[in-house]
């Protein structure tokens, strides 16, 4: 397993076509993104922006996330430091490695996250226990 830093966490910033009717922001699955996108989601509908969600990490999973309306707060943290990203225009995506812990606080009801993943939807991908989180990162630095 990979362990990232809070190094790799990145925004990436992509290229709108604007005219007079509308804008367009393309997506080519095989060279827009970081790695081959094998799902995508939508969140939205989150009333309260005192409550976060993710709040967990991903063993393998690779992830970009877009705003595409309203704003998001994400925080990423390895085991050492952490990073909060304002999440706000379409165009903006941010690159979460796999083994980075993220929170994500919604800024009202009309914010949309929409989420491209490494992967297919796995269960035991996901650590949700911030102490078992630390404990993995531990384990794999000692070897």
């Amino acid at each position: 397993m990979k362990i990232s830093t809070i190094q790799s966490v990145k925004i990436i910033d992509y290229k709108i076509h604007s005219g007079t009717n509308g804008s367009l922001f393309p997506v080519d699955l095989e060279s827009t993104l970081p790695f081959e996108a094998k799902r995508a989601f939508f969140v939205y509908n989150v009333s309260d922006n005192k409550s976060k969600r993710g709040c967990h990490a991903h063993k393998v999973t690779e992830q970009v996330l877009f705003c595409l309306s309203g704003e998001v707060k994400v925080t990423c943290k390895d085991s050492n430091e952490s990073k909060t990203f304002v999440l706000n225009s379409p165009n903006k995506g941010l690159y979460i490695p796999n083994m980075i812990w993220d929170e994500i606080t919604y800024k009202d009801e009309s914010s949309i996250l929409f989420v491209f993943s490494s992967t297919k939807y796995d269960r035991t991908d996901y650590i949700e226990d911030w102490l078992e989180f630390n404990k993995i990162i531990e384990v794999q630095n000692e070897h």
